[in-house]
Protein backbone atom coordinates (compact mmCIF):
# COMPACT_ATOMS: atom_id res chain seq x y z
CA UNK A 1 0.00 0.00 0.00
CA UNK A 2 1.37 3.32 -0.59
CA UNK A 3 0.53 6.09 2.04
CA UNK A 4 0.34 9.92 0.60
CA UNK A 5 0.50 12.44 3.19
CA UNK A 6 -0.72 16.19 2.13
CA UNK A 7 -3.30 14.04 0.00
CA UNK A 8 -6.08 16.62 -0.45
CA UNK A 9 -3.23 19.33 -1.03
CA UNK A 10 -3.12 21.56 -4.19
CA UNK A 11 -0.77 18.16 -5.93
CA UNK A 12 -1.77 15.42 -2.89
CA UNK A 13 -4.89 15.78 -4.02
CA UNK A 14 -3.86 15.27 -7.88
CA UNK A 15 -1.87 12.16 -7.03
CA UNK A 16 -4.01 10.34 -4.86
CA UNK A 17 -6.63 10.23 -7.54
CA UNK A 18 -4.23 9.12 -10.18
CA UNK A 19 -3.33 6.21 -8.28
CA UNK A 20 -6.85 5.55 -7.47
CA UNK A 21 -7.72 5.89 -10.99
CA UNK A 22 -4.81 3.21 -11.53
CA UNK A 23 -6.27 0.89 -9.34
CA UNK A 24 -3.36 1.03 -6.85
CA UNK A 25 -3.87 0.24 -3.15
CA UNK A 26 -3.39 3.44 -1.51
CA UNK A 27 -4.34 5.85 1.82
CA UNK A 28 -4.18 9.62 1.94
CA UNK A 29 -4.35 11.97 4.94
CA UNK A 30 -4.50 15.46 5.50
CA UNK A 31 -6.10 17.67 8.62
CA UNK A 32 -7.01 20.23 6.11
CA UNK A 33 -5.49 23.41 7.21
CA UNK A 34 -4.66 24.32 3.83
CA UNK A 35 -7.61 22.41 1.95
CA UNK A 36 -11.29 21.69 1.78
CA UNK A 37 -12.51 18.38 3.07
CA UNK A 38 -14.81 18.63 0.09
CA UNK A 39 -11.74 17.86 -1.85
CA UNK A 40 -12.27 13.83 -1.20
CA UNK A 41 -15.75 14.41 -2.48
CA UNK A 42 -14.78 15.49 -5.28
CA UNK A 43 -12.14 13.01 -5.79
CA UNK A 44 -14.74 10.11 -5.37
CA UNK A 45 -16.96 11.75 -7.48
CA UNK A 46 -14.07 12.19 -10.53
CA UNK A 47 -12.91 8.26 -9.85
CA UNK A 48 -16.22 6.62 -8.71
CA UNK A 49 -14.40 4.48 -6.48
CA UNK A 50 -13.77 3.88 -3.12
CA UNK A 51 -11.45 6.90 -1.45
CA UNK A 52 -9.17 5.71 1.25
CA UNK A 53 -8.78 8.55 3.31
CA UNK A 54 -8.10 9.28 7.05
CA UNK A 55 -8.31 12.88 8.40
CA UNK A 56 -5.47 13.53 11.06
CA UNK A 57 -1.93 15.01 11.94
CA UNK A 58 1.86 13.88 11.31
CA UNK A 59 2.33 15.23 14.74
CA UNK A 60 -0.47 12.86 16.43
CA UNK A 61 1.51 9.83 17.44
CA UNK A 62 -1.20 7.61 17.84
CA UNK A 63 -2.32 8.23 14.72
CA UNK A 64 0.52 7.71 13.51
CA UNK A 65 1.23 4.04 15.02
CA UNK A 66 -2.18 3.20 14.08
CA UNK A 67 -2.14 3.71 10.24
CA UNK A 68 1.02 1.54 10.25
CA UNK A 69 -0.27 -0.95 12.19
CA UNK A 70 -3.21 -1.31 10.32
CA UNK A 71 -2.00 -1.21 7.05
CA UNK A 72 0.56 -2.60 5.09
CA UNK A 73 2.74 0.44 4.01
CA UNK A 74 5.54 -0.49 1.52
CA UNK A 75 6.24 3.15 0.37
CA UNK A 76 5.22 6.97 1.40
CA UNK A 77 5.01 10.07 -1.19
CA UNK A 78 5.11 12.88 1.52
CA UNK A 79 3.41 15.90 0.10
CA UNK A 80 2.43 17.50 3.78
CA UNK A 81 3.46 21.00 4.79
CA UNK A 82 3.79 24.48 4.68
CA UNK A 83 5.20 25.87 1.12
CA UNK A 84 5.14 29.90 1.08
CA UNK A 85 8.48 31.76 1.62
CA UNK A 86 6.86 35.10 2.88
CA UNK A 87 4.76 33.02 5.01
CA UNK A 88 7.81 31.17 6.25
CA UNK A 89 9.60 34.94 6.92
CA UNK A 90 7.20 36.10 9.25
CA UNK A 91 6.67 32.76 10.64
CA UNK A 92 9.90 30.31 11.22
CA UNK A 93 8.96 28.31 13.59
CA UNK A 94 5.68 27.29 12.87
CA UNK A 95 7.81 26.06 9.39
CA UNK A 96 10.38 24.21 11.26
CA UNK A 97 7.54 22.61 13.34
CA UNK A 98 5.34 21.07 10.29
CA UNK A 99 7.65 20.80 7.88
CA UNK A 100 10.72 19.90 9.59
CA UNK A 101 9.64 18.21 13.18
CA UNK A 102 6.68 16.41 11.54
CA UNK A 103 8.32 14.91 8.77
CA UNK A 104 11.25 13.16 11.82
CA UNK A 105 8.17 11.97 13.45
CA UNK A 106 7.21 10.20 9.98
CA UNK A 107 10.31 8.94 9.63
CA UNK A 108 10.54 7.58 13.05
CA UNK A 109 7.11 5.42 11.92
CA UNK A 110 8.66 4.01 8.97
CA UNK A 111 11.90 2.78 10.44
CA UNK A 112 9.78 1.45 13.42
CA UNK A 113 7.95 -0.70 10.93
CA UNK A 114 10.40 -1.17 8.09
CA UNK A 115 9.11 1.18 5.39
CA UNK A 116 11.87 2.26 3.13
CA UNK A 117 10.61 4.22 0.25
CA UNK A 118 9.82 7.49 0.63
CA UNK A 119 9.06 10.19 -2.34
CA UNK A 120 9.53 14.02 -1.41
CA UNK A 121 8.46 16.84 -2.31
CA UNK A 122 11.23 19.47 -2.23
CA UNK A 123 11.84 22.42 -4.41
CA UNK A 124 14.01 24.18 -6.72
CA UNK A 125 14.31 27.52 -4.01
CA UNK A 126 17.18 25.21 -2.45
CA UNK A 127 19.30 26.07 -5.05
CA UNK A 128 21.56 28.86 -5.14
CA UNK A 129 19.79 32.06 -6.31
CA UNK A 130 22.77 33.54 -8.25
CA UNK A 131 23.14 30.18 -10.43
CA UNK A 132 23.03 30.44 -14.01
CA UNK A 133 19.81 28.98 -15.16
CA UNK A 134 18.90 26.05 -16.60
CA UNK A 135 19.67 24.85 -12.88
CA UNK A 136 20.79 21.14 -12.74
CA UNK A 137 21.01 18.52 -9.81
CA UNK A 138 24.69 18.92 -9.85
CA UNK A 139 24.97 22.32 -9.02
CA UNK A 140 25.76 23.74 -5.88
CA UNK A 141 23.00 24.15 -3.56
CA UNK A 142 23.25 26.48 -0.40
CA UNK A 143 22.02 27.08 2.55
CA UNK A 144 18.76 29.20 1.73
CA UNK A 145 17.59 32.76 3.09
CA UNK A 146 13.98 31.49 4.36
CA UNK A 147 12.94 29.19 6.37
CA UNK A 148 10.66 27.33 3.74
CA UNK A 149 13.44 26.79 1.52
CA UNK A 150 15.69 25.93 4.70
CA UNK A 151 12.98 23.47 5.97
CA UNK A 152 13.27 21.74 2.17
CA UNK A 153 16.77 21.15 2.15
CA UNK A 154 17.14 20.39 5.91
CA UNK A 155 14.94 17.56 5.42
CA UNK A 156 16.75 16.74 2.00
CA UNK A 157 20.03 16.25 4.20
CA UNK A 158 17.96 13.82 6.63
CA UNK A 159 16.70 11.33 3.67
CA UNK A 160 20.42 11.35 2.37
CA UNK A 161 21.77 10.25 5.68
CA UNK A 162 18.75 7.57 6.25
CA UNK A 163 19.65 6.10 2.57
CA UNK A 164 22.85 5.66 4.05
CA UNK A 165 22.62 4.84 7.25
CA UNK A 166 19.27 3.25 7.11
CA UNK A 167 18.87 1.70 3.20
CA UNK A 168 15.85 4.12 2.72
CA UNK A 169 14.88 4.05 -0.81
CA UNK A 170 14.92 8.11 -1.28
CA UNK A 171 13.51 10.19 -4.41
CA UNK A 172 13.94 13.93 -3.92
CA UNK A 173 11.51 15.47 -6.35
CA UNK A 174 13.04 19.11 -6.96
CA UNK A 175 9.22 21.11 -8.15
CA UNK A 176 9.77 24.45 -10.10
CA UNK A 177 6.10 25.69 -10.27
CA UNK A 178 3.19 23.48 -10.38
CA UNK A 179 0.32 25.05 -12.21
CA UNK A 180 -3.14 23.71 -13.99
CA UNK A 181 -5.33 21.35 -13.12
CA UNK A 182 -7.28 18.02 -13.66
CA UNK A 183 -8.70 17.54 -17.09
CA UNK A 184 -12.32 17.44 -16.09
CA UNK A 185 -11.88 20.52 -13.92
CA UNK A 186 -13.60 18.71 -10.92
CA UNK A 187 -9.71 19.45 -8.90
CA UNK A 188 -6.85 22.25 -9.23
CA UNK A 189 -5.37 24.65 -7.23
CA UNK A 190 -6.59 25.66 -3.85
CA UNK A 191 -8.34 29.58 -4.63
CA UNK A 192 -8.32 30.69 -1.32
CA UNK A 193 -5.28 29.35 0.77
CA UNK A 194 -2.93 29.68 -2.96
CA UNK A 195 -3.60 33.70 -2.76
CA UNK A 196 -0.68 34.61 -3.36
CA UNK A 197 0.46 32.27 -5.89
CA UNK A 198 0.36 34.31 -9.24
CA UNK A 199 -2.36 31.39 -10.90
CA UNK A 200 -5.02 32.30 -8.28
CA UNK A 201 -4.03 35.82 -7.63
CA UNK A 202 -5.11 36.25 -11.80
CA UNK A 203 -8.39 34.02 -10.89
CA UNK A 204 -9.87 36.36 -8.50
CA UNK A 205 -9.41 39.66 -10.88
CA UNK A 206 -11.30 37.44 -13.82
CA UNK A 207 -13.61 36.77 -11.48
CA UNK A 208 -13.91 40.50 -10.02
CA UNK A 209 -13.56 38.81 -6.52
CA UNK A 210 -10.09 41.67 -6.64
CA UNK A 211 -9.80 44.87 -8.77
CA UNK A 212 -6.92 44.58 -9.34
CA UNK A 213 -3.44 42.23 -10.05
CA UNK A 214 -1.12 42.83 -7.55
CA UNK A 215 2.62 42.23 -9.35
CA UNK A 216 5.45 41.70 -7.24
CA UNK A 217 8.30 43.50 -8.98
CA UNK A 218 8.83 45.32 -11.93
CA UNK A 219 13.03 45.51 -11.49
CA UNK A 220 13.98 42.11 -12.01
CA UNK A 221 17.12 41.26 -13.68
CA UNK A 222 14.93 39.85 -17.03
CA UNK A 223 13.31 40.97 -20.24
CA UNK A 224 10.51 42.62 -18.86
CA UNK A 225 11.38 43.77 -15.25
CA UNK A 226 9.47 40.68 -14.01
CA UNK A 227 9.80 37.66 -12.56
CA UNK A 228 10.52 34.90 -14.44
CA UNK A 229 9.73 31.00 -13.44
CA UNK A 230 9.95 27.25 -15.06
CA UNK A 231 5.44 26.69 -14.92
CA UNK A 232 5.09 23.00 -14.75
CA UNK A 233 1.42 21.18 -15.57
CA UNK A 234 0.18 19.22 -12.78
CA UNK A 235 -0.12 15.81 -14.92
CA UNK A 236 3.44 16.24 -15.76
CA UNK A 237 4.50 16.80 -11.80
CA UNK A 238 2.30 13.48 -11.11
CA UNK A 239 3.30 11.50 -14.01
CA UNK A 240 7.27 12.41 -12.46
CA UNK A 241 5.88 10.89 -9.05
CA UNK A 242 4.45 7.52 -10.49
CA UNK A 243 7.95 7.26 -12.32
CA UNK A 244 10.33 8.07 -9.36
CA UNK A 245 8.45 5.48 -6.89
CA UNK A 246 8.48 2.69 -9.80
CA UNK A 247 12.43 3.81 -10.04
CA UNK A 248 13.58 3.82 -6.37
CA UNK A 249 11.96 0.40 -6.12
CA UNK A 250 14.57 -1.01 -8.64
CA UNK A 251 17.20 1.46 -8.05
CA UNK A 252 18.13 1.65 -4.15
CA UNK A 253 19.75 4.49 -2.53
CA UNK A 254 19.19 8.25 -2.94
CA UNK A 255 17.99 9.60 -5.87
CA UNK A 256 17.41 13.60 -6.86
CA UNK A 257 15.49 15.06 -9.61
CA UNK A 258 14.45 17.95 -11.17
CA UNK A 259 10.53 18.03 -12.36
CA UNK A 260 10.36 21.40 -14.41
CA UNK A 261 9.06 22.15 -17.85
CA UNK A 262 12.64 23.45 -18.90
CA UNK A 263 11.61 26.77 -19.77
CA UNK A 264 11.11 30.26 -18.55
CA UNK A 265 8.26 32.25 -18.52
CA UNK A 266 7.70 35.82 -16.50
CA UNK A 267 5.08 37.11 -15.02
CA UNK A 268 3.72 39.49 -17.56
CA UNK A 269 3.86 36.65 -19.67
CA UNK A 270 1.48 34.33 -17.94
CA UNK A 271 -0.80 37.17 -17.83
CA UNK A 272 -0.55 38.36 -21.12
CA UNK A 273 -1.38 34.35 -22.09
CA UNK A 274 -4.41 34.28 -20.43
CA UNK A 275 -5.47 37.97 -22.05
CA UNK A 276 -4.84 36.12 -25.82
CA UNK A 277 -7.57 33.27 -24.05
CA UNK A 278 -9.81 35.77 -22.87
CA UNK A 279 -9.65 38.69 -24.90
CA UNK A 280 -10.18 41.05 -22.21
CA UNK A 281 -7.65 43.00 -20.55
CA UNK A 282 -6.66 42.45 -16.73
CA UNK A 283 -5.72 45.15 -14.90
CA UNK A 284 -2.77 45.04 -12.94
CA UNK A 285 -0.11 46.77 -10.50
CA UNK A 286 3.28 46.42 -9.81
CA UNK A 287 3.90 46.44 -5.67
CA UNK A 288 7.61 46.36 -4.17
CA UNK A 289 9.63 42.93 -4.42
CA UNK A 290 8.73 40.29 -2.45
CA UNK A 291 11.92 39.28 0.49
CA UNK A 292 13.27 36.14 -0.44
CA UNK A 293 11.85 36.50 -4.63
CA UNK A 294 14.63 36.16 -6.97
CA UNK A 295 15.15 37.28 -10.54
CA UNK A 296 14.96 34.23 -12.36
CA UNK A 297 15.26 30.59 -12.48
CA UNK A 298 14.24 27.28 -14.57
CA UNK A 299 15.33 24.11 -14.58
CA UNK A 300 17.41 21.42 -16.51
CA UNK A 301 15.08 18.24 -16.84
CA UNK A 302 17.70 16.32 -18.86
CA UNK A 303 18.11 13.92 -15.30
CA UNK A 304 14.69 12.86 -15.54
CA UNK A 305 14.49 12.33 -19.09
CA UNK A 306 17.19 10.09 -19.17
CA UNK A 307 16.81 7.87 -15.51
CA UNK A 308 12.72 9.07 -15.40
CA UNK A 309 11.80 8.54 -18.87
CA UNK A 310 9.84 11.35 -18.05
CA UNK A 311 9.27 14.97 -19.62
CA UNK A 312 7.11 17.74 -19.59
CA UNK A 313 4.13 17.44 -22.40
CA UNK A 314 1.91 20.48 -21.85
CA UNK A 315 2.63 23.59 -23.33
CA UNK A 316 1.65 27.11 -21.91
CA UNK A 317 -1.59 27.41 -23.89
CA UNK A 318 -2.94 24.32 -22.75
CA UNK A 319 -2.32 25.35 -19.39
CA UNK A 320 -4.35 28.38 -19.43
CA UNK A 321 -7.15 26.48 -21.39
CA UNK A 322 -6.93 23.92 -18.37
CA UNK A 323 -7.43 26.49 -16.12
CA UNK A 324 -10.00 27.92 -17.68
CA UNK A 325 -11.92 25.07 -17.85
CA UNK A 326 -11.37 24.47 -14.00
CA UNK A 327 -12.74 27.73 -12.80
CA UNK A 328 -15.55 27.94 -15.24
CA UNK A 329 -14.34 31.30 -16.65
CA UNK A 330 -15.69 30.76 -19.93
CA UNK A 331 -19.35 30.44 -18.65
CA UNK A 332 -18.95 34.32 -17.50
CA UNK A 333 -20.94 36.12 -19.69
CA UNK A 334 -20.21 39.29 -17.68
CA UNK A 335 -16.20 39.32 -19.79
Amino acid sequence: MILVTGASGYIGSHFFTKLIENNNKCLGFDNFSRSNPDIIKKIKKLTGKKVNFLEGNLNNEKFLEKIFNNNKIKSVIHFAGFKSISESINNPLEYYNCNVVNTIKLLEKMEKHGVKNIIFSSSATVYNPKSKSPLNEDQHVYYPDNPYSQSKYIIEKILKELSRSRNFNVGILRYFNPIGCHSSGIIGENLVHEAGNLIPSIIKVINKSSPTLEIYGNDYLTKDGTGVRDYLHIDDLVEGHIKALAYIKKNRGYHLWNLGSGKGYSVLEIIHAFEKELNYHLPYIFMKRRKGDIDQYWADIGKAKDELNWDSNFKLEQIVKNVLNYTNIYLDKNL
